[in-house]
């Protein structure tokens, strides 16, 4: 199995590396946002990654965008605009746009995990913890974390990164993108609520009504992508 996956890392050659710098770099920028600025702001700053993979895959893919979606991406930006405008006067703007990153990151990994789904792709999730840990080694003193801490890092790191990255990738050989990306939503709707009932973070007002119009878009968008994909499959074995 091992030298199946370096042989497997070898074939992908450059789109390994990339992948693994932009996953790496997604998962410092997440650690760094958390520390920032608002759960509620990074998760719904971050839930615009569709968006990012929508314009990439335009750029990269060629696949266009109908004007349905470019109004949606019009109508998101907008409320991101106000989940930006809920941190200008708290100081909190550095965290949004490491936020931003993450999205930025999460979705040109994504598009690169999408092109070239036919290489496995898992050995660059190795490789992409190797370079997050030699980045965090840089800033951080191991020997001042406490066991319970400790304990839990290894918790975060074994079901938020291993487990539920591995889960990502292998819904994104199985599903539609766009599909996973209306799963995923389930993140930015649940995550300040997990945060608001076990440590009481309430998230400022425009977070609230920025968020609700970005996810909202998302949904709705996601949502009638799903439904004309649908469409799409069934007149392809519908015979005339």
């Amino acid at each position: 199995a091992g030298t199946r996956a370096l042989a497997e890392f070898r074939r992908a050659g450059w789109v390994a590396w990339a992948i693994a710098v932009l996953m790496a770099t997604t998962f410092v920028a997440h650690v760094l946002a958390i520390t920032s600025t608002t759960v509620a702001n990074v998760l719904v700053v971050q839930s615009v990654a569709p968006v990012f993979v929508a314009i990439l895959a335009w750029a990269w893919l060629d696949e266009r965008l109908d004007p349905r979606g470019w109004l949606a991406i019009m109508v998101i930006f907008l409320g991101l605009a106000a989940v930006f405008g809920a941190s200008a006067g708290g100081g909190r703007l550095g965290g949004d746009a490491l936020a931003l990153t993450v999205a930025a990151t999460s979705a040109a990994a994504e598009v690169l995990l999408r092109r070239y789904r036919a290489i496995d792709l898992m050995p660059a999730t190795v490789l992409a913890a190797i370079l997050t840990v030699a980045t965090a080694l840089a800033f951080a003193r191991p020997l001042s974390v406490t066991p319970g801490d400790a304990a839990l890092l290894m918790a975060l790191g074994l079901v938020q990164i291993s487990l539920a990255l591995g889960c990502v990738l292998a819904a994104l050989r199985r599903l539609p993108v766009v599909q996973v990306s209306l799963i995923s939503l389930l993140e930015p709707v649940l995550g300040p609520l997990w945060v608001w009932l076990f440590v009481g973070e309430q998230p400022p007002v425009l977070t609230l009504v920025g968020g609700t119009v970005v996810i909202g878009t998302l949904a709705v968008h996601g949502a009638f992508e799903l439904r004309a994909g649908r469409a799409a499959a069934l007149a392809r074995v519908t015979p005339a």
